[in-house]
């Protein structure tokens, strides 16, 4: 090989080397921002119970909250968030709004999950709505924009792959508080909908990927230099 392909080969190591610690150092650095949002939703989640029918917090200061609601079910609009497996079965998570009591205002439950084996269709004789209308649960934030919550159309149903604000409010005839919420686990009686516990305030993969990057930096500078080893062994 000549002097110039060596000092290319080494540069394309170099270069390699370099990508992968750029993204070992990213994957760190998503891994400080995480747990930054896990010390500000853990604060949020410990806070004091809201009673949304009788107390009035803005809506931006809810998410995360734990939250406590009454008033109306509006049993007769469904709106079904299809690909919502839960441990390994298939299945959909059932949202209806809840008409808040002395309001003109309504707020969505997300009731927890149904199973479908083509994850959009579910079988309504298995579906056991709520008898009171009430919930306990943990509000998230819906997001706004118009390209995240597209309707699908599929046999004559209509699913969801997201709740968007807009999208739901022009779908309903009444104001609907822009926080969704989760039903706890706790605040289920069985069967289905299924309650779902909140997402865990762990790490997730960042760290384990930082890693992986780094290792493949490491990887590549050793064996560049085996290679170069080999190389001037053999020249």
């Amino acid at each position: 090989m000549s002097r110039v392909q060596t000092i290319g080969f080494g540069g394309m190591i170099a270069v390699v080397a370099g990508a992968c610690v750029g993204l070992g150092i990213w994957q760190l650095d998503r891994l400080a921002q995480r747990r930054a949002a896990n010390v500000e939703t853990g604060r949020a989640r410990s806070a004091p119970l809201v009673h949304l029918a009788a107390e009035r917090e803005r809506p931006d200061d809810l998410d995360q909250r734990r939250v406590t609601a009454t008033g109306q079910f509006d049993r007769e609009r469904l709106f079904v968030l299809w690909g919502r497996p839960y441990r390994g079965s298939p299945g959909v998570q059932l949202v209806v709004p809840l008409r808040l009591t002395g309001s003109d205002t309504a707020v969505l439950v997300n009731l927890g999950f149904v199973p479908a084996a083509d994850a959009v269709h579910f079988d309504p004789a298995i579906v056991r709505l709520p008898a009171e209308d009430s919930v306990v649960g943990l509000a998230q934030a819906i997001p706004l924009d118009p390209g995240w919550g597209r309707p699908m159309v599929s046999r004559g149903d209509t699913a969801w792959r997201h709740i968007e604000l807009a999208a739901v409010t022009a779908r309903l005839p009444y104001p609907v508080l822009p926080v969704i919420i989760s039903r706890t686990p706790g605040d289920s009686a069985g069967g289905y909908p299924r309650a779902l516990a909140p997402a865990p305030l762990d790490d997730g993969p960042h760290l384990s990927y930082a890693l992986q990057w780094f290792s493949f930096a490491v990887i590549a500078l050793v064996g560049g230099a085996a290679w170069f080893r080999k190389q001037r062994a053999g020249g």
